[in-house]
């Protein structure tokens, strides 16, 4: 395939995600509330060493991803500047520990501070992902 038509693609691909049906708020609150059903208890910190991903879940709460098993929703203050609008995203920690209260997600230089860590059952949730995508195309095939 040319490089060409691969950058093509990919900028179609690009531009049908951001022309779905369903306003971003919207689309990040069904998110928040896929995520919650497999969300735990709350702790009060949890250590890291690298983050893998994340995804802005609303004005309050991100999904940090830790490992390919490890995922952690994290509430932040109110209030938070640019965060469901933000490209990029730090996180806080004392010798790789983040703690509730003490650590912050930091947006573009500024820090807010988080008020909630919850575990996130993310391997339950990869499987039920990929279930309910199996059955998908068990139906339409």
């Amino acid at each position: 395939m040319s490089r060409a038509r691969l950058l093509l693609i990919l900028m179609a691909a690009t531009l049908m995600a951001a022309c779905s049906g369903v306003p971003y708020r919207e689309r990040q609150a069904q998110r928040l509330a896929e995520y919650e059903r497999y969300a735990e208890a709350p702790i009060d910190h949890f250590t890291f060493f690298r983050m893998d991903d994340w995804e802005v879940l609303g004005r309050e709460q991100v999904l940090l991803r830790t490992t390919q098993r490890d995922a952690y929703l994290l509430k932040v203050e109110p209030f938070c500047p640019d965060l469901e609008w933000a490209n990029a995203i730090g996180v806080t920690s004392s010798v790789n520990t983040v703690h509730r209260g003490m650590d912050s997600v930091v947006v573009r230089g500024l820090k807010c501070r988080i008020l909630e860590i919850r575990p996130l059952r993310y391997r339950d949730w990869l499987r039920d992902q990929r279930e309910a995508r199996d059955q998908g195309k068990a139906k339409s095939g």
